[in-house]
């Protein structure tokens, strides 16, 4: 998901609680693609980690919930 624009609207979101505690991290390369997991992620409802996508010879980097 992709969001360029601030909240503007009480309707388009309400803040959580979150809380973040890892001691470990998991590492997997997919052709061009490393990601990188921490477990710990406490997000409302949300219970998981964290996941980021590095894309090589890019700048982007993706940020996603894991289960």
């Amino acid at each position: 998901m992709f969001w360029d624009a601030p909240l503007n609207h009480p309707d388009e979101g309400s803040p959580v609680k979150a809380s973040f505690h890892s001691d470990r991290a998991a590492v997997k390369t997919d052709g061009a693609r490393l990601e990188v997991t921490f477990p710990g992620l406490v997000m409302g409802l949300f219970s998981g980690g964290v996941r980021f996508t590095l894309y090589r010879g890019t700048n982007l980097l993706r940020q996603k919930r894991s289960p």
